[in-house]
């Protein structure tokens, strides 16, 4: 088997992408599982895994795939290892659990809606109403805008 050599422009480039975009994707994967270690884990692994030619990215796509990934890895470990938040077996309605239940814990819909005894199609309406609140709230402070 052939040995590949990492030139030091490789490992440059490497390092400065762990230091640009590591505290996002630790964030998101502490945010999903609730364990540091884990999200350590699942931080190395996206870096160890982290294709050459996404280095050469100056754009945002480079970030777009580490968080992607490391939002599907933890969400697995999630699964595996049941959730970090007490509350998710418990009957929290308000929009942000249910935003945490349906994006941060991977849940579907109709999961949510049997663990908090709704039905699915009012999870999804709750949850699309509160998105879409705060998504006014969100252009009308001007952060949304273009101009």
């Amino acid at each position: 088997m052939q040995r590949k050599t990492t030139s030091s422009s490789a490992r440059a480039r490497l390092a400065a992408a762990y230091d640009d975009h590591a505290p996002s994707v630790f964030g998101l994967a502490l945010r999903v599982t609730g364990d540091r270690a884990v999200a350590g884990e699942l931080t190395a692994q996206v870096f160890a895994a982290l294709r050459p030619d996404l280095l050469a990215d100056t754009g945002g796509h480079l970030r777009a795939c580490l968080v992607t990934e490391v939002h599907r890895h933890a969400v697995a470990w999630r699964r595996d290892h049941g959730t970090a938040d007490p509350s998710a077996s418990g009957g929290d309605h308000t929009p942000a659990a249910l935003v945490d239940r349906a994006y941060y814990a991977g849940e579907s819909y109709d999961r949510i809606a049997h663990r908090l005894g709704m039905e699915p199609l009012h999870v999804a309406e709750l949850l699309r109403g509160w998105l879409h609140a705060a998504g006014g709230r969100y252009a009308a402070d001007g952060a949304g805008g273009t101009g």
